[in-house]
């Protein structure tokens, strides 16, 4: 008997704003090792990202069996191919889907499958033995093999969808035995070391490694809260040997950052010497110069000594993500914060080791209002964050603020906007991710919803981009609140009054961005996408990301008018008998915003200025105080860049020299790590 062709997708999309986004299968990696360490000598399995390519080969050679991660930014992707196949081969071929966005409740699960017909199966939780015992049933049976439930798995039997009620087609579901998180990590073996990654480690897909599986934690707004099971890990040795064999491979490209995909990376006492050994394998071969996780969420002995080995290279430091800080929100969505003792105890912890800190906050929560998040705003930048992030909820498969029950306790409605720029083309049909934006519920309205994504906007050109830091620190010590100013500031009305008709109209577009990016329906987002690519000759073209689009506009290509506005902003805020040396000490403040930015078209770093502050201690201390604190005799402050970060701006501007500004400084931000695109300072005595 021949082998089964078995085909595996994690399918994306690729043009050029997605090309820093793209990771190596690890997914299906595993799912494809598993399943040959079971049947080897009666499976032919092959792995694909690209869908171009997984589609070729299938057209070429007839597949047996097609499986498919599913998440919310490859929903339509994987539709668009679905629905090929089966044009192609009709019910002779066995198409699966698993991933995050697979439920776990009844319901969802008949969502699903009235979403997606022509799928036979669905793989709850982790798809290594669910996959695997589709395999079995599929070369075990030479009739049908859908006649018994197989574990791990969700397939329907003979029903019509649309014919049927919700309450028939929930009796025609055959679920199998839960097992998804089951799995003996130990009897797993490594893709990466068994060679059947090896396609994707020469190319541009960035490298991730899992150590651990299962978060602890039952968030309702994530996915991965829906898991309940015990935490498991991988043998240490076999993660050494992957660590050791990445950074090998990736030691003539060490800017590409290293991924752990563990969702609590230190919550296991091994986690140290993982850590450790990444530190020792990196001074053998230079990789990673970065590297991202998310660390535990409680903040443990074990979180400070993995955070502390991986020092420098910890692309965010330490990390304490708060989402909000309303106690009924909180318990809404299952979820305990740290005290603010132990966020302050942390970040000071952080301080004294000279490590950044960051949060990330939803708005759109149960209980959430408008005038609470602007609260919780405040508070972060008390405590002292270096970076602050807000984003508005949306709502995905497979969590739990996503069921109809949900839903009508808490008013909540929605919209839907573009996911990035993923769309695109795949055989000649138009496809396109959306993702489902709430937009006002119990607890706000509409119009609060655009002032928080404002808001969102402005934190994360400050803190994510380091739009003008240093003044809106500054400002925070003269008694003003920082979005309060940033609302004045970025509102298209309070702009009517400004210095400039560059800022009315820039405030005005962004507004109309905002509003824009939303839509009825997915038929109507995809559509307008769809309009786009079409009057743009089928090129991706629109960098939709508004944040970063808009941040790296209003750093580098708004720079003629923002900080006389800034300034103007300021004076509106203080009292009449004012200080002079605020104002004096605010226009210092904007010189060194303005400079301290990176030259990217050309080679031309500032002179250095004079300065009556070290303001290079100031930050230092976290802006804990005001400048005022900080005064020291008549210095220079120098201005200066390493010679990775021109060796990086070197090969940035050799790829994307013809670019125009706006392309030109969007893709900056994600070629480029954010901290290399401030110039160094320095401190000398004037002589």
């Amino acid at each position: 008997m021949s082998k089964l062709k078995v085909l595996l997708g994690d399918l994306g999309y690729y043009n050029k704003f997605t090309r820093q986004t793209n990771y190596i299968p690890l997914n299906i990696g595993y799912i494809a090792q598993y399943a040959l360490s079971q049947f080897e000598a009666d499976i032919d399995i092959s792995l694909f990202k690209d869908p171009i390519k997984i589609l070729k080969h299938a057209e070429e050679c007839e597949p047996d069996i097609v499986g498919l991660s599913l998440y919310y930014w490859n929903t339509d992707l994987n539709h668009a191919f679905v629905r090929r196949l089966r044009a192609l081969y009709g019910d002779d071929l066995i198409i699966v889907l698993g991933g995050p966005s697979v439920g776990i409740d009844r319901q969802e699960l008949v969502g699903l499958f009235r979403r997606f017909p022509e799928v036979d199966a669905f793989v709850i939780n982790e798809g290594e033995l669910g996959f695997s015992n589709i395999l079995k049933s599929r070369l075990s049976n030479t009739g049908d093999m859908w006649s018994n439930p197989i574990d791990g798995v969700v397939f329907r039997r003979d029903w019509k969808l649309n014919s049927k009620s919700d309450q028939e087609s929930d009796d025609n579901l055959c679920i199998g035995r839960p097992v998804g998180l089951t799995l003996d990590l130990s009897t797993l073996p490594s893709p990466y070391l068994s060679g059947i990654l090896d396609e994707f480690l020469d190319g541009e897909y960035l490298p991730m490694i899992q150590s651990s599986r299962l978060c602890p934690y039952t968030c309702a707004f994530c996915v991965s809260g829906k898991n309940k099971g015990k935490l498991r890990a991988f043998p240490i040795d076999q993660v050494k040997s992957e660590i050791e064999l990445i950074c090998h491979r990736f030691s003539d490209r060490p800017y590409m950052p290293f991924l752990l995909s563990d969702e609590n990376f230190g919550i296991l006492k091994r986690d140290v010497e993982l850590a450790e050994f990444i530190m020792e394998t990196k001074k053998k071969t230079g990789y990673p110069k970065s590297i991202f996780f998310y660390n535990d969420k409680r903040f443990t002995e074990t979180s400070k000594q993995v955070i502390e080995s991986l020092g420098e290279i910890n692309m965010h430091g330490l990390i304490l993500s708060l989402q909000t800080e309303n106690p009924e929100a909180l318990k809404a969505v299952k979820r305990k914060n740290l005290s603010s003792k132990a966020i302050s105890a942390a970040i000071k912890w952080a301080v004294d080791r000279n490590m950044s800190t960051s949060t990330e906050l939803i708005f759109g929560l149960p209980y959430e209002t408008r005038e609470s998040f602007i609260a919780l705003y405040k508070s972060c930048v008390d405590k002292g964050f270096d970076s602050i992030l807000g984003f508005n909820l949306f709502l995905m498969d497979g969590i739990e603020l996503n069921t109809p029950s949900q839903r009508r306790q808490h008013q909540i409605k929605t919209m839907f906007r573009p996911v990035g720029t993923y769309y695109g083309e795949l055989s000649g049909e138009f496809i396109a991710e959306t993702e489902e934006i709430v937009t006002s519920a119990k607890y706000f309205s509409f119009e609060d919803y655009l002032v928080i994504r404002s808001l969102n906007f402005m934190y994360y050109s400050v803190f994510a981009l380091n739009f003008y830091r240093w003044f809106f620190q500054y400002i925070r010590h003269c008694g003003i609140d920082m979005s309060k100013f940033m609302i004045e500031f970025i509102a298209p009305e309070a702009g009517l009054d400004s210095l400039s008709t560059r800022h009315i109209d820039f405030t005005k577009e962004i507004h109309n961005a905002f509003k824009n990016e939303l839509f009825e329906t997915r038929a109507d987002v995809k559509a307008h996408l769809k309009k786009i690519y079409q009057e743009n000759n089928g090129k991706v073209i629109e960098p939709i990301r508004h944040n970063v689009y808009y941040g790296s506009r209003m750093i580098y290509l708004e720079n003629d008018w923002v900080s006389d506005t800034l300034l103007a902003t300021l004076k509106k805020f203080l009292p009449a008998d004012a200080d002079d040396v605020v104002l004096k000490n605010a226009e210092f403040i904007l010189q060194l915003c303005s400079q301290e930015r990176v030259s990217l078209r050309a080679d031309a770093v500032p002179e250095p200025m004079l300065v009556s502050y070290d303001i290079v201690k100031w930050r230092e201390d976290k802006f804990k105080g005001p400048l005022t604190n900080y005064p020291i005799k008549p210095a220079r402050l120098g201005f200066s860049i390493g010679s990775d970060t021109v060796e990086r701006m070197t090969s940035f501007r050799k790829e994307f020299a013809n670019y125009p500004d706006k392309d030109f400084y969007y893709e900056a931000m994600d070629f480029m790590s954010r901290r290399e695109l401030i110039y160094m300072l320095d401190m000398s005595s004037v002589s």
